[in-house]
């Protein structure tokens, strides 16, 4: 992508924008993510349940810290930080006020075989003690590695936190 600037960009950040933008460039590439969304017939009761246990919600911190290290195209070094909430800040914040609700979550993680070399799949249900739910069913290519079962670990974690607080209506601070 030729950059264009139209104010003064220390070269770190230049660096970091170019990084990005091959990462937006690869992502563009690749297959999208596959999703769809199911429930039960009705969810009133569900979603009365939920609206309660969002009013509890706090939005949370973002605990952790991930370094992203690597090479531009031509050879010079970037690094950078950033934040982020891991899946267990996400539970603790909302798993008390769904519980007292009357919300309960369930995440099903699978791996399926499929011709482009499997999928990572998690489905994540919130049931409500009426019998009514509502499901999100989130798809990733499965990660070829040295670290294999690492890094789908890796996946399942972060398809897990991303549709666990897509459901609930939460994003870290």
């Amino acid at each position: 992508y030729p950059i264009s600037w139209r104010f003064p960009v220390s070269d770190k950040l230049e660096q970091m924008l170019e990084a990005n933008l091959k990462i937006l460039d690869k992502l563009s590439q690749a297959p999208a993510p596959a999703r769809h969304s199911d429930q039960s017939e009705s969810t009133a009761q569900l979603a009365a349940a939920l609206a309660e246990a969002q009013g509890k919600f706090t939005n949370p911190d973002r605990t952790k810290t991930a370094t992203v290290r690597g090479k531009t195209e031509d050879g010079r070094p970037y690094e950078y930080e950033y934040k982020y909430a891991d899946l267990a800040d996400i539970l603790n914040v909302i798993r008390l006020p769904l519980s007292q609700a009357g919300v309960a979550i369930f995440q099903d993680c699978r791996f399926d075989q499929a011709d482009s070399g499997g999928q990572a799949v998690v489905a994540t249900t919130l049931r409500h003690s009426s019998g009514e739910w509502v499901r999100s069913v989130l798809r990733y290519p499965a990660p070829v590695t040295r670290r294999g079962v690492q890094d789908l670990g890796s996946v399942f974690t972060y398809l897990r936190r991303y549709s666990l607080s897509g459901l609930v209506g939460i994003a870290p601070e």
